[in-house]
């Protein structure tokens, strides 16, 4: 029998150039990191370097590389949406629902009564062809849902904080029947104050905020602030799946509310050094000008520029390019106008109050015009840098607001 010398498990004078080889395509999959495709290839060609035959680790390479790299399946949407559960949700019921229809499709997906606040990015799965109408009751979604296919009918229990479904046309149809459930549905207020109720859990726990914190904290603002013209809309803070077009066009409808400022706050994507990050674009109708907030400051930004730039969460795209389009949107008569803050409240080591400095600054925003720098591209602010106290404020002021009843009204 031939013995291939490649291939030999015996050969010692190939190995010590296969490790050296391996060695180099894990360093160039670490520095294409952030070009995805680039690292992808890489670990392509470290996996080729070792024959299947040769050593059992070359197929765990080939799953590394498959697994990190290669779009996951609508399975494993599923099981990365379950695995980021709030305790309160019963996303395991959902998804064995969801499992069960992928096996059997029909025409009804029944979602109603597990009190979720979000959908996993699956529908535009081939598989939910079928799918005509989808039950929602009991749930308290907010920010936006996206459902890839447009003809899907809902049954939906509408939530005390705005909510919209990012459909590619108005056939929205509210159908809400007593028949449809199996327990008596909470009612409006039910569903409010137990929303205010797991903000404030969360602006008391010393981990990140999530977004029923802020959904709830600017309900507050709104019912305070009734006489003052702004608007505001949360859907970066989820990962909704909607496109940047459909979003801008969107937003152009939605702040018609609003007769001086509105607000949107969204996420800068993590990486190796540094963590997700919670910001702030502010439209400033009357000056036709985007503001931008970031907790920790702009000053690298504006030293480096677009080099110490971060891109968003929701695209892969840069903040300074979402706001120039967010810009060209809503101000399509003028050239871009984006100022942005140089210092910043939240202290470059602190990882977990961005939420709390965002609604911080949205909240003196309202009634205060930022001092401007000697730079027209920047702005000073003065707030608070005790992001610890701020988030004992804010859940002091909605626990006021529960136990005094005003959300009642």
């Amino acid at each position: 029998m031939t013995i291939n010398p490649i291939n030999n498990k015996q050969s010692f004078i190939f190995k010590p150039l296969k490790i050296v080889q391996s060695l180099g395509w894990v360093a160039v999959a670490i520095l294409a990191l952030p070009t995805v495709i680039g690292s992808y290839f890489a670990w392509k060609k470290l996996a080729a370097v070792w024959s299947e035959k040769e050593r059992p680790d070359t197929q765990k390479t080939a799953e590394v590389a498959s697994e990190t790299l290669i779009p996951k399946t609508t399975e494993g949407l599923l099981r990365d949406w379950v695995e980021r559960a709030p305790t309160h949700e019963d996303r395991l019921t959902a998804q064995e629902r969801i499992l069960s229809f992928l096996e059997d499709p029909a025409d009804l997906l029944d979602l109603s009564n597990l009190n979720l606040s979000s959908l996993p990015s699956i529908f535009e799965d081939k598989r939910f062809s079928k799918l005509q109408e989808i039950n929602l009751i009991g749930n308290s979604f907010i920010g936006s849902l996206f459902i890839g296919n447009k003809s899907i009918r809902t049954i939906f229990k509408e939530s005390p904080f705005k909510s919209s479904l990012s459909l590619d046309k108005e056939d929205f149809v509210d159908l809400l029947t007593k028949e449809s459930t199996k327990k008596p549905l909470p009612t409006l207020l039910e569903l409010k104050r137990e929303q205010y109720e797991r903000a404030i859990a969360q602006f008391k726990t010393p981990g990140c905020l999530g977004p029923c914190s802020a959904e709830a904290y600017l309900d507050y603002l709104k019912n305070t602030e009734k006489n003052f013209g702004f608007y505001f809309n949360t859907n970066l803070l989820y990962n909704t799946g909607i496109e940047l077009d459909k979003f801008l066009t969107n937003l152009q409808a939605e702040i018609k509310e609003a007769s001086s400022l509105a607000f949107v706050p969204f996420l800068l994507a993590g990486n190796l050094l540094r963590e997700q990050h919670i910001v702030v674009a502010v439209i400033n109708l009357k000056d036709e000008k985007i503001e931008y907030f970031d907790p920790k400051g702009n000053q690298l930004y504006s030293w480096l520029g677009s080099l110490a730039d971060r891109n968003l969460a929701q695209w892969n795209i840069p903040s300074q390019k979402f706001l120039e389009e967010l810009s060209r949107s809503v101000f399509p008569h003028k050239n871009p106008s984006i100022i942005r803050n140089i210092n910043g409240p939240q202290p470059l080591s602190n990882k977990v109050h961005c939420g709390a400095h965002a609604l911080d600054f949205i909240q003196v925003r309202m009634n205060t015009d930022f001092t401007k720098s000697s730079n027209p591209n920047y702005f000073e602010t003065s707030l608070s840098s005790d992001g610890e106290q701020l988030r004992s404020t804010m859940a002091a002021t909605l626990q006021n607001r529960l136990d005094t009843g005003q959300i009642d009204s």
